[in-house]
């Protein structure tokens, strides 16, 4: 269980966390993903699992939008904790579309 505020990134041992889920996942065990409405976080650990499982994949976002929803990874800061887990920024595109969560009243 690793909590997520909504429309944030996630705080603590992010990179822990997703390597606890790898393990699980190549052990065949289920793992359940879901958030309130099933875009940004849920879109952000599916981004963060393609990101570190798909090596040749260069940008997770837009895979996990064309393989799960469109509207998958809502904030900056969620695309920040995805890029990041490769040491690299976030795309210009991303910055000009994603909504920025210091922002947005919960």
């Amino acid at each position: 269980l690793h909590p997520i505020q909504d429309y944030c990134g996630p705080k603590g041992p992010w990179d822990n966390f997703l390597r606890q889920v790898t393990i699980a996942i190549k052990k065949r065990k289920r793992v359940f993903i879901f958030c309130d409405g099933g875009h940004g976080r849920t879109g952000l650990l599916l981004a963060s699992l393609i990101m570190l499982l798909e090596r040749k994949i260069e940008d997770p976002i837009a895979v996990v939008r064309a393989r799960y929803c469109e509207k998958a990874v809502e904030t900056i800061q969620q695309a920040e904790s995805i890029f990041a887990l490769r040491g690299h920024g976030v795309p210009e595109e991303y910055n000009k579309t994603l909504l920025d969560a210091n922002f947005i009243k919960v």
